[in-house]
Parts: structure tokens; sequence; C-alpha cells
């Protein structure tokens, strides 16, 4: 007899007033300072307006005039993406459940919202999808499904995390070595075989703020995300361990590593993209994160 496997559900939501509240929200953001910095980039006569008092008022008038010049496209975009969600996502979500052990009921429902962030966050049981690349017509954009994927790792490391804090109040980690867990879990998820090749991925090496991240094991040095995604494969995969045993252990490891990744994470804050133009930051940056098993 099969066993039942239970799965939860996306549902493709259209909000421009969440896409509002949203822009509000990183734009005013003191722990991700760099997104407000993504979004004046992305839309630089945002910036200029943004010399008015009233916020709420300049961000709805821009969003609305762009989503009304850009209508057509928009709908477009929404109902090819809401047929990709409908063909793959339960081959999407069996994958993730079998790499990361999600203990679902089958009655979530996960919104996807679309929005012309130039990214893509989360927010309770929703992810926010950027559809701005594709407006735009930049061929690199990633498609819904890879963002879906993305997000709903970050969903249940979320809820693993908890279950670990419940069961080991000890166990005290920073919200910014939190952040550098989740991200770089995705790819050492996403890369593994079957899940990759249905999200077309080849290597894909996460956010841009883990490429010149690296640590230190005894004398070996390697980059922070191929250690996680080393550690991941090598527990999870190998070992068969549980993905909560397999966080458990991460978590223990880089408890210890707590103020090395606050610095890492102030560096980043300050410079983000622009790190490289400066020689000191980026090295700093660069430096070795210090592990001890």
């Amino acid at each position: 007899m099969r066993l039942m496997i239970f799965l939860p559900k996306i549902k493709i939501k259209p909000s421009r007033k969440a896409d509002v509240e949203q822009f509000i929200y990183f734009l005013n953001h003191n722990f991700y300072i760099q997104k407000r910095i993504m979004i004046l980039n992305a839309f630089p006569d945002l910036d200029q307006s943004l010399t008015n008092d009233q916020q709420f008022v300049v961000v709805n008038k821009f969003v609305s005039l762009f989503y009304k010049q850009n209508a057509k496209k928009i709908e477009q975009i929404i109902q090819k993406d809401k047929k990709t969600i409908n063909n793959k996502e339960v081959k999407m979500l069996s994958f993730l459940k079998k790499l990361m052990d999600a203990n679902w009921s089958g009655k979530e429902v996960f919104y996807a919202i679309p929005t012309i962030l130039p990214f893509s966050p989360f927010r309770g049981n929703s992810f926010y999808y950027s559809i701005l690349g594709k407006i735009r017509n930049n061929k690199i954009q990633k498609d819904v499904l890879f963002i879906a994927a993305h997000e709903i790792s970050h969903f249940i490391f979320y809820d693993t995390l908890a279950e670990i804090k419940r069961n080991h109040s000890d166990i005290k980690l920073s919200k910014e070595s939190e952040h550098y867990l989740k991200e770089a879990l995705v790819p050492a998820v996403l890369n593994e075989k079957g899940i990759n090749k249905l999200l077309k991925l080849h290597n894909y090496r996460g956010n841009s703020e883990l490429h010149h991240l690296q640590v230190k094991l005894g004398e070996e040095v390697s980059g922070f995300m191929e250690f996680i995604s080393h550690y991941y494969h090598l527990q999870k995969i190998e070992n068969k361990k549980y993905f909560n045993e397999v966080l458990f252990d991460l978590v223990k490891i880089f408890s210890d590593a707590d103020d090395q990744l606050i610095l890492k994470k102030s560096i980043w804050d300050k410079y983000g993209f622009n790190m490289k133009s400066n020689s000191v930051a980026f090295n700093k940056y660069r430096k070795p994160i210090v592990l001890y098993l």
C-alpha cells in the first residue's frame, strides 16, 4: 500500500496593495539595508520623488502607474505562471518534502504574490516573486517555480529551527547567523539530483552575499556555501539523517561563530554589491569564518 503524501497548495494571488506595502517595508527596513538600495537602483525616478515626506502616497502613486503602464504584460506573465505552478507544483513540493523532511498536513496554502520589486521576499505563509525582469524582458529572470522552491525552503527552515529552539532552550543564534544559514541551505537543497533538473539549475550558487564568504575548519579553507552544501549532502543524502538533525548540527557549529557572522552582515549592509570597490571591506568580508566541530 502506498503511503499518502500530504502536500500544500500554491496559489498565485496578485495584489497591487500588497506590493505597495512591500515597497514601504523594504525602503525602511533596518536589517535588510541593501534592499532599499536595490529598489532605488531599479527605479531611479522613485529615488528622486522620495524627498517628499508623504512616502506612502508617493510610492502608491508610483507603483500604481507602473502597473497601469504594464497591465497587459503583467497579466500575460501571471497567466503563464499559473500554468507553470499548476503543472509542476506537486513534483517540486515532493522534492522539497523529501529533501527537508517537511512536516505538512496537506491543508497548508502558500500564496505567491507577483511583485515589481527587484527581489523576491517572503512573509508568513506568502512569498513575493519578482516579475520585474520579465516585464523588462530580462532573460536571466528566474521563473516562478524556482522562486517558489527557494522561498518555501525558507518556510521549512524556519519551521524546523523553531522546533529545535523549543527542544533546546539553550541554543542561541543571532538573526544574522540564521539569515546566512537559511540562504546557504537553498543551493545545498536545490542543487540535489532531481530537483535541480526540474528547476533547470546547474551549480546554483545562491544569493550574491554568499559568494565571497569563506570558512576555515582546522587548516582547510572553503567557501561558506560550499561548506554548507557538502555538509548537507554528506549528512542528509549519504548518511540519511533527518533534516532537523542536520540543521541542529549546523546551528551548534555556527552559534560559536555568531560574532563573526554579525560582522559579515554589517559589512554587507554597508557595501553590498559595491564591496569590491573597497579593498579593506572586501578583504574583511572574505576573511574566513573560523569554525570548530
